[in-house]
């Protein structure tokens, strides 16, 4: 086996690191009935094997090299277009191919990886030694599954390039510029490196559930949306605290006020698709106007839902209700079955303010935030608890000039 240049080895490791991969292959196996798929990474010399799923009697492994000429890769590389067949013995462009004759393959697909920037990265492909059904749309399919490989690739990379980054800036940290350089750099970070193809890869995620998959697929596609679902959350929590500097500091915008029904309605299902196994009631009634920033109590009311379902049991019943009246809006997210003790002296502490930008050890940062949404609104957000479970509550007033210093809100029973 040839030794690789650094730069491809680093390549080719980190595809072997993704644990996504895997489940990709496995898709694309199920999908085209074929029992070989694999991974691999292509330049103009080599085509070598990043993961693979199956390949009995191919001799095929992670980190398996061949030979350039003995793959359709270098053509599919260099048009950026798939190549597949059904059977080829009975096709004339592949009866007598000396590739196909080699390793005694009848059917076929492979699409190209591509990168941001147009480059290519290699190709998803599959094969098996019997024919089996080819179509157009089935191809459609596995180059959104390329698609989603190629942005998760990408991702791996710049995590890996800004944690560098990130550790000879930190060894500047001396400097007085050195503070604000990091902070400029988290920003980008987090606003286009991370965010954009986190954004691509939940939208090519969300096409492949519309597909007609088998129930397996769908729950593992299932676990792939709340996996990115959390990640963005994380990202906007972090671009915050980045912007801001300091705990405790968070800008609103009350342009978005009267959309406040429509984002909390929106979050609501959101939380839903992602926790489907977990029962949950909703009841949202915006009837008095409340000038309020509706993106941010969305946020909020989102990370209390969450709060309220990851740290009770599976099969707890979750009430939430948002209403305004009387010149008050009130949220409440009631566990009705509630939270161990532990858990909620972690919880109280999240909520608490914090100055000098130095988060508390274990602290969530999402209930952090949602603290200080509800600060931020001249409210406060408490957590109490007792024999008739857990309760989230949030009372804010609806109007612009809302209270006068050091006067304390009544928080909804």
């Amino acid at each position: 086996m040839a030794t690789l240049p650094p730069e491809l080895q680093a390549d080719v490791e980190r595809a072997g690191r993704l644990d996504s991969i895997p489940e990709v292959l496995r898709i694309v196996a199920q999908l085209t009935g074929m029992r070989f798929a694999a991974v691999a990474r292509v330049t103009d010399q080599h085509w070598i094997a990043c993961q693979v799923h199956g390949g009995d009697g191919l001799g095929l492994e992670p980190g398996s090299q061949l030979e350039l000429r003995l793959t359709f890769c270098d053509s599919i590389c260099r048009n950026r277009q798939p190549i597949f067949f059904a059977q080829a013995s009975a096709d004339p462009r592949f009866r007598d191919h000396p590739i196909t004759r080699h390793f005694g393959f009848e059917s076929y697909v492979s699409v190209p990886i591509l990168q941001e920037d147009g480059s290519v990265f290699g190709t998803l492909c599959a094969l098996d030694p019997e024919p089996r059904p080819m179509s157009p749309l089935l191809v459609e399919k596995i180059e959104l599954l390329a698609q989603l490989v190629g942005a998760q690739l990408q991702t791996e990379a710049r995590a890996e390039r800004s944690e560098l980054q990130s550790r000879a800036a930190r060894s500047e940290l001396g400097k007085a510029s050195a503070s604000a350089r990091l902070r400029e750099e988290l920003i980008g970070i987090l606003g286009h490196d991370l965010r954009n193809p986190l954004l691509s890869m939940r939208a090519l995620v969300d096409m492949l559930v519309l597909d007609q998959l088998n129930q397996r697929n769908a729950v593992a596609l299932r676990s792939m949306q709340r996996s990115l679902l959390r990640m963005e959350e994380l990202i906007d929590f972090a671009l915050d605290f980045a912007r801001g500097g300091d705990f405790g500091w968070i800008a609103l915008d009350y342009g978005n006020s009267g959309e406040l029904q429509e984002a909390l309605l929106q979050v609501v299902a959101e939380t839903r698709a992602a926790y489907a196994a977990q029962v949950l009631s909703a009841h949202v009634a915006i009837d008095e106007p409340v000038h309020c920033d509706a993106v941010r109590m969305a946020q909020l009311l989102g990370s209390l839902m969450i709060n309220a379902i990851v740290h009770g049991r599976p099969e707890s019943l979750i009430k939430v209700s948002a209403t305004s009246g009387g010149g008050y809006l009130d949220l409440l997210v009631h566990n009705l079955d509630g939270i161990a003790d532990r858990q909620l002296a972690t919880l109280r502490v999240s909520m608490l303010p914090h100055t000098g930008g130095h988060p508390q050890p274990g602290m969530d940062l999402g209930l952090h935030m949602a603290a200080e949404i509800a600060r931020a609104h001249h409210g406060e957000l408490q957590i109490t608890s007792g024999s008739d479970g857990t309760r989230f509550a949030l009372r804010i007033p609806t109007k612009a000039q809302r209270v006068e210093a050091g006067q304390e809100l009544p928080v909804p029973a």
